[in-house]
């Protein structure tokens, strides 16, 4: 994986007086065109472009309860896996962002917590519930099948 510049966001704005309600999305641009994808999220922190894709770090500018989706597209700039990091009254701050090998990168999210993004060389079986299967603090969509692992990670001293 490398760290790249290839995309951008275009917050989708809501219903007047229904932005309280609404998770803020954002359409997906790729060297200013529009892909014709929609992501959940409102700012783009970090991409990395793999082989099978591009992994894409966007927070939802929430102060108070912060969230990060990490998601997985590929080539066709279409949605393969998600994962989402947060909690009930609880803030996180996406920072030290760096790669860890080929396929993984580690990051802060959540106060001092480190987290390690790995991709996998092809879709593994997932029993679709998240508090057998992911970490506290992660979540994903229903179904059986991921093309990413998330763990809690350690940085060297």
């Amino acid at each position: 994986m490398k760290m790249v510049q290839e995309f951008a966001l275009d917050r989708i704005e809501g219903r007047p007086g229904s932005e309280a309600r609404e998770e803020p999305r954002a359409r997906l641009r790729r060297a200013g065109k529009d892909t014709g994808t929609v992501v959940p999220g409102a700012v783009l922190e970090a991409q990395l472009a793999a082989d099978s894709g591009w992994l894409l770090f966007i927070t939802h500018d929430t102060p108070f309860e912060e969230r990060l989706d990490v998601t997985l597209i590929d080539r066709s700039c279409r949605i393969v896996d998600m994962a989402s990091f947060y909690g009930l009254y609880t803030t996180g701050n996406f920072r030290n962002l760096t790669l860890d090998s080929d396929k993984s990168v580690v990051f802060d999210f959540f106060s001092d917590h480190a987290w390690r993004v790995t991709l996998l060389d092809k879709p593994q079986f997932r029993f679709p519930v998240a508090r057998l299967t992911e970490p506290a603090g992660v979540h994903r969509r229903f179904g059986f099948t991921r093309h990413f692992a998330v763990a809690a990670a350690r940085r060297a001293a």
